[in-house]
């Protein structure tokens, strides 16, 4: 009974390989003709930096803030 658990991963390897046209739009064949889908791919790339980058930013002028807040109500 196993083994008819791989049964849908082995036919779908199967059809790919003994169909090659089905598997041709990949994503690096995408970057052939259409700017826009290098666009979209670099700024996805880009996306968990810039968010990343931003919560970071945030968290730092936050901590600058309070640290400076506070040595000008102990003085």
């Amino acid at each position: 009974m196993k083994s008819l658990h791989h049964l849908p991963a082995l036919m779908a390897g199967a059809l790919v390989l003994g169909f090659p046209g089905i598997a041709a739009a990949c994503a690096v064949c995408g970057l052939d003709g259409d700017p826009g889908y290098f666009w979209s791919l670099t700024f996805l790339t880009g996306m968990p930096f810039a968010v990343a980058g931003t919560i970071a930013g945030a968290l730092v002028i936050s901590h600058r803030r309070r640290r400076s807040g506070r040595r000008g109500h102990n003085a």
